[in-house]
Formats: C-alpha cells, structure tokens, sequence
C-alpha cells in the first residue's frame, strides 16, 4: 500500500448502505457534519492513511470511499474538498482495478463515469483524486 505525503479521503453514504440508514437518508438530511448531494451524504476526512485503511475507516461509519457517477457530482465534490482544506489536496476515492484492468467502486456500484488526468498510470491499483494543476483522477499502484 501507498500512504502519499498529504492524502485524505472521501467517505459516502449511499443508497447501497443498511435498510434502516438508507430510509433516514432518502426522507431526512445527513449526519452531522456530512453534506447532501443526490441523495447521498459525503464527508471529507483529513488524515494521512492507505486506501485500505481509509475504506475500513469508511465503513466503520456504516459508508464507504466515494464513487462519482456523473460531471455534476464531481464538481459538487471538488468544492467540497477545496471548501475544506482551502486547497487542492490528493485525496482518496473509491474507485480500485483488484480485478486487474476491471475497475469497480468500493460501494459495488458500476464504474461508468470518470475523469482521468492525462497522465495517469495504469496498473494494479486504486484510485486519488489528484487535484493539483491539472485536475482529475489518478491511479496509484499498490506496493
């Protein structure tokens, strides 16, 4: 695993969680501190740790690393990260290729919308948001 000097991670509620969470969510808001898009919550969490370690941090708090399914919820996230560091840190998401060239969300949700950076690498690996000077996804290799 990779832990990057200045990595963060972002955690999701979604549809996909328990019943009991899922019904909450659609008829209420968030938990605090969790913003609403969509009908999903997201919280953005400052600490440095792996992929791993974020998605177990993640579904302790009954979500997971987040998936983004559409440019609006992409934007949507990208200010919520910059809202909150004030900047444009590598932050952790939950997109991963463990079936090697087959990339999947953590939440088990399909993986049809993305926003690679030109120059990302390819290999077996997970997913930053790598919202430096040029803005996007890339993929980290696993070590």
């Amino acid at each position: 695993m990779v832990t990057l000097n200045v990595l963060m991670f972002l955690c999701a509620l979604t549809a996909l969680s328990q019943a009991a969470a899922t019904n909450d969510l659609l008829r209420s808001s968030c938990p605090a501190g969790w913003r609403k898009f969509n009908n999903r919550c997201f919280i953005y969490i400052p600490r440095t740790m792996t992929w791993a370690r974020a998605q177990r941090n993640c579904v302790s708090l009954q979500a997971t690393l987040a998936s983004i399914h559409s440019f609006q919820e992409y934007h949507y996230i990208q200010r919520l990260i910059t809202t909150a560091t004030h900047g444009s840190p590598q932050t952790w998401i939950g997109g991963s290729d463990a079936q090697e060239g087959v990339w999947l969300w953590s939440d088990g949700s399909p993986f049809l919308y993305s926003n690679w950076t030109p120059w990302f690498c390819w290999g077996t690996s997970t997913l930053t948001w790598a919202m430096t000077e040029r803005p996007g996804w890339r993929s980290v290799p696993q070590i």
